[in-house]
């Protein structure tokens, strides 16, 4: 029975479970490309990089993924100290003293050994702490979830708007290389009379223009195609002739979907997870007036200067500790406790409206973008049969230069438009994918 407090003691630090690291991502400032590295194009002949492709290298190369990472690794770090309070706990002392030590007066104390606790009942505390630990990590790894899509989000629109550059392009180009057929056809005809001036200035003002606006077109493509690279930290060469296919269309997505929508969202979820764990932290500061119960042992060598000698004292006991006065800091704690939740249940209930406002906003926005590309395609029919029936008119002599050029720039325009609003269905299909927390790499199909 000497060395029984110190044999339990030693057991209790020999049970103690090994406490395996978290890996943390770490981003390395090396691995950054420089601006010559990101500006090239075209790494590999023939090689590009889809938009799937390009959205799951912006979640693995992104900052704030790197950032939400570190938050986990923290959160489960608190968890672990959270699960902590019920196993034992086992620490070491060392201690002199000097005082009255009975019949022989003074005396120095010397004493060294181990001390070894284990919580028998805290009324919920450690419980309370798990849960509050338990809620921050989920609320952390939903976070990281929210920062991927951002992240597949942004690339995404980045690589959308070098598409539709890339497509409008081509229409620029069409234009003018019919204007520079004009040209050249006026320019002959001017020599013999069958043109005038005016009409070849006329056109070669509208060939300036096409060509003007080419190159502000080349300047969006490489601007897209930059953010791409940026984003994805890696030279890239975009995928100009696949278009993105998105599974989930506006049309598909009725109005009683949208509160199912609130529980797949990333964010919402996080709120959720976060009021949770503020809960958690309220009844703890509720139960912080209610008694700790702990079970003591305590084994130490002691030297003994009057006898100069070494002794083994150990001792087994039952601490209870419970605060009297604190001066108010309890009621303070509790009181700042149910303002985080009060905060953090309004928060949760603004995001929530926000984002069914905005799915709502953006479905129907998708549904009329929809709507409208249907017209504008019909629009594009009917301008090119009128520039088909104004090209005849025109060699027939029944229509002048600049109404043919109008015809042709109409056209043009419809088909600009069409691309348009092609273009911008998309995003909001995008924007609702995010919205609802689908939008991952693998929710494109390029």
């Amino acid at each position: 029975m000497r060395r029984l407090s110190l044999s339990l003691a030693v057991m209790a630090a020999a049970a103690l479970p090994a406490v395996a690291q978290e890996p943390t991502i770490l981003l390395d400032e090396d691995t950054e490309l420089s601006a010559i590295e990101i500006a090239a194009s075209n790494p590999a002949p023939g090689v590009c990089l889809p938009i799937a492709g390009a959205m799951e290298a912006a979640a693995q190369a992104s900052p704030d993924v790197a950032v939400a990472q570190a938050q986990i690794a923290g959160a489960k770090a608190d968890l672990r100290l959270a699960r902590s309070l019920s196993r034992p706990q086992v620490s070491s002392f060392a201690r002199t003293q000097t005082g009255d030590g009975g019949l022989t007066g003074n005396a120095i104390d010397n004493q060294v050994g181990l001390r070894a606790s284990q919580r028998l009942w805290d009324f919920g505390d450690a419980r309370y702490a798990r849960e509050a630990a338990n809620s921050r990590v989920g609320a952390a790894e939903q976070t990281q979830l929210s920062v991927e899509a951002e992240a597949a989000r942004r690339v995404a629109l980045s690589y959308i708007s070098a598409l539709e550059a890339y497509e409008r392009q081509g229409v620029t180009s069409e234009r003018e290389e019919y204007f520079r057929r004009q040209l050249s056809a006026l320019e002959t005809a001017l020599e013999i009379g069958g043109a005038t001036r005016s009409e070849v200035a006329e056109v070669a003002a509208r060939l300036a223009e096409a060509e003007a606006e080419r190159f502000e077109i080349a300047f969006q493509i490489e601007q897209s195609t930059l953010q791409v690279a940026t984003d994805v930290n890696q030279s890239v060469s975009l995928c100009f002739d696949r278009s993105p296919v998105l599974p989930q269309t506006a049309e598909g997505f009725s109005d009683m979907e949208t509160d199912l929508a609130l529980i797949t969202n990333p964010n919402i979820e996080a709120a959720r997870k976060n009021l949770g764990s503020l809960k958690a932290d309220q009844e703890r500061a509720k139960r912080e007036r209610l008694p700790v119960v702990d079970v003591v042992a305590i084994g130490s060598y002691a030297y003994l200067d009057q006898f100069n000698t070494w002794e083994f004292r150990d001792r087994i006991g039952i601490d209870v500790s419970v605060p009297l006065l604190s001066g108010s800091a309890l009621n303070a704690r509790s009181q700042a406790a149910d303002a985080e939740v009060a905060r953090a249940r309004a928060d949760l209930i603004r995001q929530r409206r926000q984002l069914r406002e905005d799915i709502l906003i953006t479905r129907r926005r998708a549904l009329s973008l929809y709507a409208q590309s249907v017209r504008r395609a019909s629009v594009e029919d009917r301008k090119l049969e009128q520039f088909e029936a104004a090209e005849i008119e025109f060699d027939a002599g029944l229509k002048t230069l600049p109404d043919l050029v109008e015809d042709r720039l109409d056209y043009e325009e419809a088909r600009l438009e069409l691309i348009r609003v092609k273009y911008a269905l998309l995003r909001e299909r995008l924007n609702l994918l995010a919205l609802t927390g689908q939008l991952s790499a693998h929710s494109l199909d390029s």
